[in-house]
């Protein structure tokens, strides 16, 4: 019998292609300290890692014109809410740099959140809870970003259950990840957000994955949950989270498709935190998802001691590279 070469197949066409890597090194650079409105932030990150890529890769991915890498900071502030914060609130509360990564099979550098301290803790209503850590921004809300593929390497602060103590509901919170529609909060009508926490009576942590309207008072949509006790505080995981939503504003409740899966990196135990289909995947008003977060976002607070969370090795592709969940 005669095996045909294999220049005689047909070639794959057009196959998933890494679009943007956001590895933290090369000419990659924080920005300086400014202000967003009433709240201190860091400027853009400027410069490329050592893959090539930076803002405008970035733009490209997200199907826009402009898109930014911004380490944004809320509430560091002597009086928050009045614009009388400076330079010295910001490195008394937070630490925010890159290293080179520890993470097991780590590229460049890892992105480090170090929140030092806050002005009211554990669960505090008094201020809006800050934010901090890496926001990606697109400036088209107009345009379309419906699909999008994005993998990141997450550490799991060690403390995470004093941090988490004292909450007063059903599920204590940390969101290390969201995806945020429009460009700003008072547009937004959509968010996907990456929880770890713990449900009350429980003492093993969980990975949640919500989608609901990210505006106060917070309507839930849908959440879906890892298994009690897959988060163990300390350890890394390799975060897969794939988003395909219908068209543009559509309550198509059938085609929409979204997965997460989380892989501890000690153990290469797979995690399925979300399998979602025939769900809601749009807000109200039809809006795209426009901003991206890797942050250290929590209501809670240590009584002793900080909050730590670092990242590395963000990728995003223009489509899924491998079957997620089968």
């Amino acid at each position: 019998m005669t095996i045909p070469a294999l220049t005689s197949f047909p070639a794959y066409g057009n196959p998933p292609k890494l679009k943007y890597t956001f590895l933290g090194d090369g000419s990659t650079s924080l920005g300086t300290i400014t202000y967003v409105g009433d709240y201190l932030a860091r400027s853009n990150i400027t410069g490329t890692d050592s893959y090539g890529n930076g803002n405008t890769q970035l733009a490209t991915i997200l199907n826009s014109t402009i898109a930014h890498n911004l380490e944004p900071i809320y509430d560091v502030q002597t009086n928050p809410g009045t614009g009388t914060g400076t330079p010295t609130d910001w490195t008394s509360q937070w630490n925010m740099y890159f290293r080179p990564s520890t993470f097991p099979g780590g590229i460049g550098n890892e992105l480090v959140l170090n929140q030092l301290t806050r002005v009211n803790t554990e669960w505090s209503t008094l201020i809006t809870r800050p934010q901090g850590g890496h926001k990606i921004t697109r400036n088209q809300d107009a345009n379309p970003c419906n699909t999008l593929y994005f993998e990141t390497m997450m550490r799991v602060p060690s403390n995470l259950a004093d941090i988490l103590d004292g909450y007063v509901g059903t599920f204590a919170w940390m969101e290390p990840i969201a995806f945020k529609t429009a460009a700003s909060s008072s547009n937004q009508d959509g968010r996907f957000s990456l929880q770890i926490g713990l449900k009350t009576g429980e003492t093993g942590f969980r990975a949640r994955w919500q989608f609901d309207t990210g505006a106060t008072p917070v309507t839930v949509f849908w959440t879906s949950d890892s298994y009690e006790g897959s988060i163990v505080p300390g350890k890394e995981y390799l975060i897969k989270i794939w988003i395909d939503r219908p068209a543009a504003g559509s309550l198509d409740i059938v085609n929409g498709v979204s997965q997460v899966t989380m892989t501890r990196l000690d153990t290469n135990e797979y995690i399925v935190v979300a399998d979602q289909h025939g769900l809601q995947f749009w807000g109200a008003s039809g809006k795209p998802i426009s901003r991206i977060y890797r942050t250290c976002y929590t209501g809670g607070f240590p009584a002793t001691g900080n909050i730590e969370i670092s990242f590395s090795n963000l990728k995003i592709w223009d489509k899924r590279p491998h079957i997620l969940i089968p």
